[in-house]
């Protein structure tokens, strides 16, 4: 509940609950973390999204109680995608005289996110409404920290 008010007071929002695509069932009292789907569990709903902010298992943990779910496997990672609006990575294209590369630095903490979370209930069968192409970025916060970390050795000229 606190958690809540402290949303509400800062003006932000659980863009996991924002993104929420699928079908809702009664709030839950304490939803968990998984790393892959339950047994006897349907999948109820995905969210998907692209952010710099720094959501964690928190948010996906309010959602999944708010739309009902018993769990809710999620992840967040840097999407090739999302790398042109400015991730800091080396970007590749197709020019009429052949390949180019470019760089675009950015500050640390400059990153954008891709995040993903599935939300499962037990007891019920795969929701149509669920979206289930949304798949978890590979790598997680290991891959984000690589990243990261090429990015600023390369914005240093190391």
């Amino acid at each position: 509940m606190l958690a809540s008010v402290a949303l509400v007071l800062c003006g932000c929002t659980n863009e996991f609950l924002t993104s929420y695509k699928g079908e809702r069932f009664a709030a839950t009292r304490s939803p968990e973390t998984v790393t892959s789907k339950p047994a006897n569990s349907g999948l109820i709903g995905s969210s998907n999204f692209v952010s710099g902010g720094g959501f964690g298992s928190p948010e996906a943990l309010d959602a999944a109680r708010a739309v009902g779910a018993d769990s809710v496997q999620w992840s967040r990672g840097l999407d090739a995608r999302d790398r042109a609006a400015g991730a800091g990575v080396v970007q590749a294209s197709l020019s009429p005289t052949g390949p180019v590369s470019s760089w675009a630095p950015v500050q640390p903490g400059g990153f954008l996110y891709r995040y993903v979370a599935r939300y499962y209930k037990v007891g019920v069968a795969d929701s149509p409404q669920a979206d289930a192409s949304v798949v978890l970025p590979r790598g997680g916060d290991a891959q984000i920290i690589e990243d990261a970390q090429a990015a600023t050795q390369k914005a240093s000229g190391r």
